[in-house]
């Protein structure tokens, strides 16, 4: 009962009342905040490559800013979204807690996008997974025309077929996704104007 209940969008919206509900929903366990930010230091390590000092970043689903204070000593600039309000207020609270100043997490409702600065990269991890495909096409034309800078690139992550039955689809079980594969991505990317060979608009796919 508890796994089928965990699996429902609206629980991942309302997770997050606090910090240790927040990062076992997010995180998959219970770790402090300072584990948190090595967390999100280990695991964007492999997009540090993309990232520059004169960078400007927007996250799309920021959840509690793992991804972006993982990376906010190798960027200029970071915003992050996300519909979960619970989780803004988190990230924001870690961000004063350790004194990061280029870094700004804001709430949305999922449909009118805030008005922010175009930016250099748009990121997004762990979200597609939870989102219906066809939402997930309008939510990159969205990002891509409102956010993207002509020679921006987008790192975006999608979780392939082969990941079910994996340990980490099992934590909800493989109901709980939505899974990809290559051909649809493709598709995806060409359908968004985004194309990895592009001259104004890139794309990587991980």
């Amino acid at each position: 009962m508890i796994k089928k209940l965990l699996r429902t969008n609206i629980i991942w919206r309302l997770t997050g009342l606090t910090y240790t509900t927040a990062v076992i929903a997010t995180h998959g366990s219970y770790v402090s905040k300072d584990d948190y930010l090595k967390a999100g230091k280990n695991e964007m390590a492999v997009f540090y490559p993309y990232f520059n000092s004169t960078n400007t970043v927007l996250e799309f689903g920021c959840g509690l800013g793992k991804n972006l204070f993982g990376i906010a000593d190798k960027i200029k600039f970071g915003y992050g979204i996300d519909v979960n309000v619970f989780y803004v207020k988190i990230a924001n609270h870690l961000k004063q807690h350790y004194g990061i100043k280029n870094l700004e997490f804001i709430s949305y409702d999922g449909t009118h996008f805030p008005k922010l600065p175009k930016v250099d990269i748009i990121l997004e991890k762990g979200v597609f997974e939870r989102i219906p495909k066809n939402q997930v096409k309008k939510y990159i034309k969205e990002l891509k025309y409102n956010y993207l800078t002509e020679n921006g690139v987008a790192i975006l992550y999608f979780l392939m077929n082969r990941a079910k039955g994996s340990e980490f689809t099992k934590r909800l079980g493989d109901e709980a996704y939505i899974f990809w594969n290559e051909s649809e991505i493709t598709q995806l990317l060409k359908d968004s104007g985004l194309y990895q060979y592009s001259r104004k608009y890139n794309a990587s796919l991980f």
